[in-house]
């Protein structure tokens, strides 16, 4: 009982986050998450973000990180044992925490709450039946509920624009995409592939619809991206088509 408190207490939610205890607990993790700093802080300065929207915030590494370098950071988690991490961990200013999920309509949506894995909840079945179920084997228990949902164009309404979009939902991405007429910036996507390259292709011809031939994509890596320039919409497509890489994140990148 003692055991449980405290690993459910705020300092120690805080305490296993901070640079020494990721450092000799898990230095390749650390060492990654590292990696991924200086990723963004160079992605951030060149191009003036100071709004961000991050869209499956999980437990707060990357909000973390944005919060570093932006001005102010929207997370947004409908899991509601991870959002109760997130509670406890921050208390920013320039961080403001959400408890809902982001989709295609306002309203509720069906949550499919993975116990003892919540990074794998989603609001997608296709999700947990293919990438949790099939690829992971998983076979605990799966709670669904009810979960409040916004559109992103509600929430810019409420927020305000945000310079660039993080979307890492479990399969729910392009859900997420079809509640956006805004142009924005900068997008990413989650892809996990081949399960959804139908869904990934179609979220990329959405943002692109936003702006007609504005949009160029890459995808990142751990240090940089995976193409030296920024490629077209056409390209990325048919690379999508023939990869054999299994999960990446796709950069959208609005030309002005």
């Amino acid at each position: 009982m003692l055991l449980e408190y405290i690993k459910n207490s705020k300092f120690w939610i805080r305490f296993q986050r901070t640079n020494l205890y990721q450092k000799f607990r898990n230095p390749i993790g650390f060492h990654n998450q590292k990696k991924e700093e200086r990723f963004y802080k160079s992605f951030f300065l060149t191009r003036k973000i100071k709004l961000v929207f991050d869209i499956g915030a999980n437990v707060g590494d990357r909000t973390t990180i944005f919060s570093k370098l932006a001005d102010k950071v929207i997370a947004f988690e409908p899991s509601r044992k991870t959002y109760e991490r997130l509670e406890k961990r921050f208390s920013s200013s320039r961080i403001i925490m959400q408890n809902i999920a982001v989709g295609p309509s306002d309203g509720e949506v069906d949550f499919f709450e993975v116990k003892d894995m919540h990074p794998y909840s989603s609001a997608s079945e296709k999700h947990i039946q293919t990438t949790l179920i099939n690829r992971e084997n998983y076979g605990g228990d799966i709670i669904k509920r009810k979960v409040k949902v916004s559109t992103l164009d509600s929430l810019i309404k409420e927020f305000g624009t945000p310079d660039y979009i993080k979307i890492d939902v479990e399969g729910y991405e392009l859900d997420v995409i079809k509640g956006l007429t805004k142009i924005i910036s900068i997008i990413s996507i989650e892809a996990n592939l081949p399960e959804f390259l139908d869904e990934t292709c179609e979220s990329i011809r959405i943002i692109d619809n936003l702006a007609p031939g504005r949009y160029k994509y890459n995808i990142a890596k751990a240090e940089g991206f995976y193409f030296e320039e920024f490629i077209e919409m056409t390209v990325m497509l048919d690379f999508l088509s023939k990869t054999d890489i299994s999960y990446m994140e796709i950069y959208a990148k609005l030309n002005t």
